[in-house]
């Protein structure tokens, strides 16, 4: 009888630990990280970060964990060595897409003058990038004509 509740138990143990993990960054974690933190500081809170974009106002970081449903997606912005900025969101499954999605759109939508659809497409490294008719327009704000 007491092996038959072990093996009835461990079940719900691995549910449990199972459903802790995938809960990607919460409240907690993330109330910790403040403006001017270093990127030491930050790492050692969020983790190892999985992408690096530099551009001439600093840089940015994403961290990402999974999440039910998807991933938990934190991105952070460092001036001069601190951080200035940082977000936090869900990135589900089907809000995922990569550059090829966007340049295989392009090629699908042959009349791009009928066509005014307009689509927000997240990037797998969390940019966000709206598509109207033949315009893109970048993270960055730049405006690229499709064909």
């Amino acid at each position: 009888m007491k092996k038959i509740s072990v093996f009835l138990a461990l079940p719900l143990v691995l549910l449990l630990t199972g459903c802790s993990i995938c809960r990607g960054f919460d409240y907690r974690r993330l109330s910790r990280i403040e403006r001017g933190m270093n990127f030491d500081q930050v790492c050692a809170i969020l983790g190892t970060p999985q992408y690096r974009d530099l551009n001439s106002d600093g840089e940015a970081w994403t961290f990402r964990a999974p999440a039910l449903g998807g991933s938990s997606v934190v991105k952070v912005w460092f001036k001069d060595g601190r951080l200035d900025e940082m977000k936090s969101y869900l990135e589900t499954t089907q809000q995922s897409a990569t550059l090829r999605d966007v340049s295989s759109a392009s090629e699908s939508s042959k009349s791009s003058a009928t066509n005014s659809d307009t689509k927000i497409i997240v990037s797998s490294d969390g940019k966000h990038y709206i598509k109207t008719g033949s315009l893109l327009i970048t993270p960055e704000g730049k405006h690229i004509h499709l064909p």
